[in-house]
């Protein structure tokens, strides 16, 4: 079974606004921790934000639908080279969303 390119590149959009999404929470809950290791007492909740996953969606959308299609895969083009073109797109405009939303 062979997979397309256009597989790959949702994907790789996929994996790029996970990526984006998820890797800063998981920075903040590591700080979160130190912080309140050992004190004993929470200085605050921590808790994973729904608007992040509403930026996601959003970001993932707008990558798919109007910033990707402007790509234009090569003709030898590989798994790899296609995955990290879409990650990099997707991580790339969920950033920008981020930014501009919060």
């Amino acid at each position: 079974m062979e997979i397309s390119i256009e597989m790959i590149a949702l994907l790789g959009i996929f994996f790029g606004v996970l990526g984006r999404t998820y890797f800063p929470y998981l920075k903040k809950l590591g700080e979160y921790k130190a912080e309140t290791m050992g004190t004993g007492k929470v200085s605050y909740t921590f808790n994973f934000d729904i608007k992040f996953i509403l930026t996601a969606v959003f970001s993932g959308i707008v990558t798919t639908i109007f910033i990707f299609p402007i790509f234009v895969f090569p003709e030898d083009a590989t798994f790899l080279n296609t995955f990290i073109a879409s990650f990099i797109f997707a991580w790339g405009t969920n950033d920008v969303v981020n930014n501009i939303a919060h």
